[in-house]
């Protein structure tokens, strides 16, 4: 029987995925992507939790757990973007910089301009 993978082996292929896929809807104007998806169907829910501290950007729950996590200052600048991924037991995280934080923080302005 082989060994599965574990969340740190699995991740980076994973959040590729999911930054491709924003990308896509960047290139569209945040509208449809090719599937015909909307952008703000993309996702499983956006909101503040209280007790991380940050507003997360829920990608999927079921096998694996795949969410955004934003830290901001008081007055709602993006100061730090996470990318989590758990599966049965076992957790991964990476710390988004560069272009892929500038992608990202666009996905959150939008979030809370439409949540305001």
């Amino acid at each position: 029987m082989a060994k599965q993978e574990t969340c740190d082996e699995r991740i980076d292929a994973s959040l590729q995925g999911d930054l491709d896929e924003l990308r896509e809807f960047q290139r569209s104007g945040w509208e449809t992507n090719e599937e015909g998806y909307e952008f703000f169907e993309h996702g499983m829910s956006w909101e503040f939790n209280d007790e991380l501290g940050a507003f997360v950007y829920l990608l999927g729950t079921g096998g694996p757990h795949r969410e955004y996590r934003f830290t901001t200052d008081h007055n709602k600048r993006v100061r730090e973007i996470s990318y989590h991924y758990s599966d049965w037991f076992d957790h991964a995280t990476r710390t988004i910089s560069g272009s892929d934080f500038d992608l990202l923080a666009e996905v959150f302005e939008m979030h809370e301009e439409v949540t305001v």
